[in-house]
């Protein structure tokens, strides 16, 4: 396998090995490799997929929390996400998890968070530190202050709803 340069220079082969693709990754229940984000390699992202119906079914994070109609929706939306991305984390049952107790009482570390917090941004575009993560606030709190500045709300419903 050889290359060629514009100006018909042999180049030599550039072999990447060892990279998931789509369906690999998407059958191991893993979440996307940070190289997914990268226009090189987006294409390794949609190899061997296979089509479901499911897949056309499911409203992403963003569409689910643009059409919720009340801050404690959104807030319910975000909880279940938090909740399944720990339960992953920290091999557990997502119904053995309290949202009453914060994440650092389960055991989430800085690499936990680290993870939680890009997973975070990019399902809500909100930027939480790792500070936040591992404060001692409750994961429903977490929820809910992630729910006040995610932008994919209405003002009135992020500013509203404090009567609750």
């Amino acid at each position: 396998m050889t290359g060629y340069t514009e100006d018909e220079h042999r180049t030599p082969a550039q072999l990447i090995t060892g990279t998931g693709t789509g369906g690999g990754v998407k059958q191991n229940s893993i979440g996307d490799p940070y190289w997914y984000r990268e226009a090189r390699m987006s294409i390794m992202s949609k190899l061997d997929l296979i089509p479901s119906s499911t897949d056309t079914d499911t409203l992403s994070m963003q569409e689910l929390l643009s059409s919720s109609t009340s801050l404690s929706e959104a807030s319910s939306i975000i909880l279940e996400g938090l909740i399944t991305l720990f339960a992953k984390s920290m091999n557990m049952l997502p119904g053995d998890l309290d949202t009453k107790k914060s994440a650092s009482a389960y055991g989430v570390d800085s690499l936990v968070a680290v993870g939680t917090r890009n997973w975070i941004f990019r399902e809500t575009s909100v930027d939480v530190s790792i500070f936040e993560i591992l404060s001692e606030s409750t994961i429903a709190e977490m929820a809910e202050d992630i729910a006040r500045k995610c932008k994919f709300l209405s003002k009135e419903i992020r500013q509203g709803e404090d009567d609750e």
